[in-house]
């Protein structure tokens, strides 16, 4: 692998990273997010529902896209559209109600869905064939665990 491969594959790696970590925190935080909205277990349920449907739906939809519009574009997008909508919920400004949650997180999902199918094809676009089960190795140590 040259340094430029290197250095993709840990971009890439390093946002998929950032993409999954609230994923794997939700599960800690659930009680705190239960106590702070008044939410009980049926809506908690609906919260990570919405989100895990929505992530499943738009990868279908991702990899269709990913074959038809420019990959960085996507790119670009897709963290876009997963990352703000996570970042924005660590502030009560923008989660003063629990529609307001479940659509930041339903965001979330849009951004979660799309980067999986857009991670593996980028590493068609941008490694040899003798590299790519390596770097298709390293994108699964973020992915999804839930």
């Amino acid at each position: 692998m040259t340094s430029r491969d290197k250095i993709t594959l840990a971009l890439l790696v390093l946002m998929s990273v950032f993409l999954f970590a609230d994923q794997r925190i939700m599960s800690a935080i659930l009680p705190g997010i239960s106590k702070e909205y008044n939410i009980d277990a049926k809506i908690l349920g609906f919260i990570g529902s919405a989100f895990t449907l929505v992530g499943a739906l738009m990868s279908m939809g991702f990899g269709w896209f990913t074959d038809r519009i420019s990959r960085k574009k996507l790119l670009i997008i897709v963290v876009a559209v997963g990352e703000i909508p996570c970042f924005l919920t660590g502030f009560e400004f923008f989660t003063q109600s629990t529609a307001s949650f479940i659509l930041l997180r339903i965001l979330t999902g849009i951004g979660i869905g799309g980067i999986y199918p857009l991670t593996f094809s980028l590493i068609g676009d941008y490694f040899s064939e003798d590299h790519r089960d390596t770097a298709s190795a390293f994108m699964e140590w973020p992915g999804p665990s839930e």
